[in-house]
């Protein structure tokens, strides 16, 4: 999307995005775009990790650190890798 952006290093999500990779010890880089009419965050991480977040989005502070920790968590665990792995298995054996 051309009207999407990337989170700037000096705003207050981005030190909370920070804040959570050190809490859960992410050390891989991780790009955090804003998207306008994206419902939903979502992660895709095969060779380059991102993490795109609605841009529009009215949420609490609180709901919002949940959320990041929660993308944050499926890049952790590679969930994308495993995702792709799986329709692979899929397709072969139907």
């Amino acid at each position: 999307n051309p009207e999407s952006r990337q989170l700037p290093d000096d705003s207050t999500e981005y030190q909370l995005f920070q804040k959570i990779c050190c809490r859960l010890r992410i050390r891989r880089k991780i790009t955090v775009f804003m998207v306008p009419n994206l419902n939903t965050p979502f992660t895709c991480c095969f060779f380059k990790c991102r993490l795109y977040i609605p841009s529009d989005w009215t949420i609490s502070p609180e709901l919002y650190e949940i959320v990041l920790c929660h993308e944050l968590v499926h890049i952790k665990r590679m969930d994308s890798i495993y995702k792709i792995f799986s329709v692979a298995v899929i397709v072969v054996h139907w």
